[in-house]
């Protein structure tokens, strides 16, 4: 549960805010220009979250690393989390 919350904090986040801003925009009661806030902030965060999204990684196997080292050319082995 934990590895899910961290992966998926942006969406979480952002689903928070979003309902607090929506509670504070229509706290007074629904209007054509707190839904067109709404949707600007939705489309905002949707915008963000295609935008910082990280990509798929590559799915090379441990053969094919292992073929590259010691080929005679330098390599760089770089360890990352897509999160």
């Amino acid at each position: 549960m934990p590895a899910w919350i961290n992966q998926n904090s942006f969406v979480l986040a952002a689903g928070a805010a979003f309902l607090v801003i929506a509670i504070w925009l229509l706290r007074d009661g629904v209007r054509w220009g707190d839904l067109l806030a709404l949707g600007a902030v939705a489309l905002g965060l949707w915008a963000a979250h295609a935008l910082l999204r990280p990509p798929a990684g590559d799915s090379a196997d441990a053969r094919s690393v292992r073929a590259e080292i010691g080929a005679g050319f330098p390599v760089l082995i770089e360890f990352q989390s897509p999160y």
